[in-house]
């Protein structure tokens, strides 16, 4: 900026004071102490300059044409220079330039690099460059892309390399004034979608690297090919601007990778990539990814949609931060980690949706690699072609040795993915020890396609413990499917385990089906197996319709407490179970609106030791029938065995608890029941 002495507007340059220091101005009659502004004072020739007063003026410019100009400053120790009238005393003190012959940044501002070399200036006018000539480019302007500065140099002084130095003709050269960044398009992308620029990316990022300096990535779709990965190999600090993406040009290719991070010390802020999956006419096993990290890094804002195969895969992780990825519309899985050895950490929201296969997938390849340290804030799932999250540990049966896992993931939300969570069958012999645990804080799984939590033949002993906080399943199986292992809110499979199915905790379970036509029948399927390891505590169930039916032999073990189930048309139905409600706190059946509840006890010991079971009546349309086994008793209300209670009164209460072998005692009764027949 200059500033020119406009005497129409000011009375003086008393208003507009140059040089350095503290200076005073009188304004209604009274004194006021003014900065002064450290500018050059814009003249038209020398001798306008060595005119000016340098009491108030410390720094000129003087423009030869429109567009050069010299900047001075005045030296008042200097013997040597440009004398001024009212400065130079006895031969010290003169104008000093400051740079020789500069072009006008304002006036020789560049829309692009490739106008810079042939002078083609914004306004359509053009200029002869000429050594010294300083330009900027507008791509790099304040608030665009950071202000790259080019120096026309001899073409002698500098190898012309095509990066750093652009030759321009055969007389001088272009080269980068290094600052502290440089954008892309400075050499040679073009950033408009059609071109091809991995080589011009390529240099950009060599350029970066060498010279240590932040790499911005251009406004506009930088198209790379196949064959090209950008490598981000150690100590590089890359920022895409708003608007800039890395895109895959279409292609048949079987693999590619558009981005491999590895070493140490990478930054990458707003990474964004967008691979073929529209475009892409290879076959479905092909193997293409997005980005691959296997080293240390920090990703912020993490943008990655659209490639044929896996969108984000970590085969190692050493020191990784994400903080709100988002990966998005793949034919793989959206997000797969692989070995964890120092830490992955996802903090704020990570996003995995739309993806053909899983959205998260935790998957170790070979029985040497682990998952400590695995950190997961909040994790929002949708639309999954498989599973929204996917554990698949067995690549570590018959290791021979133990391994400690620690995974975290605070809150996950799925909607609408064929299972929200998934658990992949670990078949652990006596002698492989497995610990650790997989903590889901609080997880809610609404309009999953079949189960909200699968478990599929995963050992009950010597496994990491699956552990959730808080697990919320809301109009599970979407598809309506009609078989009993996809028909549930949890659906446990021991198809292939000899031993029990399970080491699953749950604390606070809530399921609920409130759609008019009921597809979630059950709360918990299990296929021909008992489970030892597996709990439930503050259980809220809701549903039109819940069955546990003879073809489900359960068997929990004092590990059910805090039950309540709402509303169910049939509740307990069949013999095949044993201990199903036990331990020392209490289970709450409530009936209220149109539905009936009927509970089968004939089963042995379905409420067994010290667990009281209250049943509710919560308004007048509500009813509940308790129905023990052929030769169990309800004292003190009937010692004829056989017998049923029931109540359609509303506000009646009862609470049972298990007396002996042969008889249920009514502990407490409010209201009306009747013994029938």
């Amino acid at each position: 900026m200059t500033v020119r002495n406009v005497k129409k507007q000011l009375l003086g340059m008393q208003d507009i004071l140059q040089g350095v220091g503290i200076t005073s101005q009188d304004r209604n009659n009274q004194a006021y102490p003014i900065a002064r502004v450290d500018i050059p004072y814009a003249v038209n020739s020398e001798a306008e300059m060595i005119a000016l007063d340098t009491a108030a003026y410390t720094r000129a410019r003087v423009y030869t044409t429109t567009t050069l100009f010299k900047d001075y400053i005045f030296d008042s120790t200097a013997v040597s220079g440009v004398a001024s009238d009212t400065g130079t005393v006895e031969g010290v003190g003169h104008w000093v330039t400051t740079v020789s012959a500069q072009s006008s940044q304002s006036a020789l501002c560049f829309n692009s690099l490739a106008d810079a070399q042939i002078g083609l200036l914004p306004s359509g006018d053009t200029v002869t460059l000429a050594i010294g000539n300083l330009i900027t480019l507008k791509e790099r302007t304040a608030g665009n892309q950071g202000g790259a500065t080019w120096l026309a140099i001899a073409i002698a002084d500098a190898t012309v390399n095509g990066t750093d130095v652009i030759g321009v003709t055969t007389t001088f050269s272009l080269q980068l004034v290094l600052e502290d960044a440089m954008n892309t398009k400075q050499f040679g992308a073009t950033h408009d979608g059609l071109v091809n620029d991995s080589d011009f990316l390529e240099r950009a990022k060599a350029s970066a690297q060498a010279n240590k300096f932040i790499l911005y990535m251009s406004t506009g779709f930088a198209m790379i090919d196949d064959s090209y990965t950008f490598e981000i190999s150690g100590n590089l600090h890359i920022i895409f601007l708003a608007g800039s993406s890395i895109r895959m040009i279409d292609n048949a290719v079987s693999v590619y990778r558009m981005v491999n991070i590895t070493g140490s010390n990478n930054i990458v802020e707003n990474l964004s990539l967008i691979g073929d999956k529209v475009g892409h006419s290879g076959a479905a096993s092909d193997t293409c990814e997005g980005l691959r990290i296997s080293g240390s890094c920090i990703l912020i804002n993490p943008d990655v949609t659209s490639c044929w195969g896996d969108n984000v895969v970590i085969p190692y992780a050493g020191e990784v931060k994400i903080s709100n990825l988002k990966s998005y519309f793949c034919g793989g899985d959206a997000l797969v980690v692989q070995d964890v050895e120092d830490v992955l950490s996802l903090s704020g929201t990570t996003y995995l949706e739309l993806s053909d296969k899983h959205g998260l997938s935790i998957e170790p390849r070979n029985n040497i690699e682990g998952l400590n340290n695995l950190a997961i804030e909040s994790l929002v799932t949708k639309d999954c072609g498989e599973s929204g999250v996917r554990l698949d540990f067995s690549a570590w049966q018959g290791a021979g040795s133990s391994y400690t896992t620690a995974i975290y993931i605070g809150q996950h939300k799925d909607y609408g993915s064929k299972t929200s969570f998934n658990v992949a069958p670990l078949l652990l012999s006596a002698t492989e020890n497995m610990l650790g645990t997989v903590y889901v804080g609080s997880a809610v799984y609404e309009q999953s396609g079949y189960q909200g939590l699968y478990i599929d033949n995963y050992s009950a002993v010597n496994s990491p413990e699956i552990h959730f906080g808080s697990l919320n399943i809301i109009n599970a199986n979407r598809l309506d499917s009609t078989n009993e292992l996809e028909q549930t809110a949890i659906g446990m499979n021991c198809s292939v385990l000899s031993t029990a199915v399970g080491n699953l905790r749950v604390d606070h379970l809530r399921v609920v089906d409130n759609r008019g036509t009921q597809r979630c029948r059950t709360v918990l399927y299990a296929d021909d197996v008992t489970f030892p390891n597996v709990g439930f505590k503050q259980v809220d169930i809701t549903l039109d319709y819940f069955s546990l039916t003879d073809t489900l032999p359960v068997e929990i073990d004092s590990n059910v407490e805090g039950i309540t189930i709402r509303d169910p048309y049939k509740l307990l139905d069949g013999s095949g179970f044993a201990n199903l409600f036990s331990g020392e706190s209490i289970v709450s059946f409530v009936s209220s609106g149109a539905s009936a509840l009927a509970i089968s006890t004939s089963g042995a010991n379905h409420f067994n030791g010290n667990l009281d079971v209250e049943f509710t009546v919560d308004d007048a349309a509500g009813s509940i029938r308790i129905t023990p086994g052929v030769a169990e008793t309800l004292l003190p209300l009937s010692t004829v065995a056989g017998k049923y209670i029931e109540s359609t009164v509303e506000g009646s209460y009862l609470k049972l608890r298990r007396l002996n072998a042969t008889a249920l005692y009514v502990v407490a009764q409010i209201g009306t029941w009747t013994v029938e027949p």
